[in-house]
């Protein structure tokens, strides 16, 4: 089944109360999606150590704001679909997380995802995002979706091409997506060499030679550009691996006059020195 035939609003269960993600809402999951029967009887009587779940789906809850998932450490698959989130945030703990899916929700801005750098799949489908941005720095980033939002702008996009990983890429039912004499399909098989699918289908070549020619003069500024940032990230990772080596270089007092002072303190000629009189203790205070 596609995302665009997915349930839409209209399913979210109006019965429910707000959602707060809890210890409990947690453990209820975690039995239900994972022990049956018997099982799930023992692991009901057995301490659940959330710390070691590494896939849970918190799905039509109601949940308002992601938060107290930080427990889980070792979350590798976390589905958030269908609830009432208007924030990506909490987030950063989950230094694990290969796959997230928050579909159907209210999220206006792509933020707070940066310490996700093992993230392989990211769907933001069905939400409410105006622009592509924040996420050039996932690196191990496969699959990503965010079709079906109110994308108005081709700003960003470029910030993909970071994204050395990409393959396959969803913005449909998007205002860009929308403009026929900028057909999105040819422009992102121009702008992304390293994209394989573009809405699930195939690019073909025909597709990157028809973006070449129309958004010529668009892609000769965007890796004008590139070129430029790319060496501003050189540099700046030049400056962090200087400063880690100079911080494994550093000893500790001898940044002052400890150093002189240990030549006499913990040699016996260099106080012999000292004990000639005055003029020696002044030479040495100098």
């Amino acid at each position: 089944m596609s995302e665009s035939t997915l349930a839409t609003d209209a399913t979210f269960n109006k019965e429910l109360e707000p959602g707060v993600i809890s210890n409990e809402m947690l453990t209820k999951a975690i039995l239900e999606q994972g022990h049956k029967g018997e099982a799930g009887r023992l692991a009901q009587l057995n301490e659940l150590h959330l710390e070691t779940v590494t896939v849970i789906r918190l799905e039509f809850q109601n949940i308002l704001k992601i938060d107290h998932l930080w427990v889980m450490k070792n979350l590798e698959v976390l589905s958030l679909s269908f609830n009432k989130i208007d924030k990506i945030e909490n987030l950063s703990r989950l230094l694990k997380l290969k796959e997230l899916n928050l579909s159907f929700n209210y999220i206006e801005k792509i933020e707070n995802l940066e310490k996700l750098t093992n993230l392989r799949i990211l769907s933001l489908y069905g939400n409410r995002i105006t622009r592509i941005e924040n996420v050039d720095k996932l690196e191990k980033l496969v699959i990503f979706s965010a079709g079906r939002n109110s994308i108005n702008t081709l700003e960003g996009l470029e910030r993909l091409r970071f994204l050395k990983e990409l393959r396959s890429l969803n913005l449909a039912d998007n205002p860009i997506a929308e403009d026929a004499s900028k057909p999105l399909r040819c422009y992102l098989a121009t702008l992304l060499p390293q994209l394989k699918y573009y809405e699930y289908v195939l690019i073909r070549q025909k597709d990157r030679d028809a973006g070449k020619e129309m958004f010529q003069r668009e892609l000769i500024d965007i890796l004008e550009n590139e070129r430029i940032e790319i060496i501003e990230r050189m540099n700046e990772a030049k400056e962090r691996e200087d400063e880690i080596k100079l911080s494994k270089s550093f000893v500790e007092h001898l940044n002052g006059h400890q150093l002189f002072d240990s030549l006499f303190g913990n040699d016996p000629e260099g106080e012999a020195l000292l004990s000639i009189g005055s003029e020696a203790i002044e030479l040495k205070n100098e």
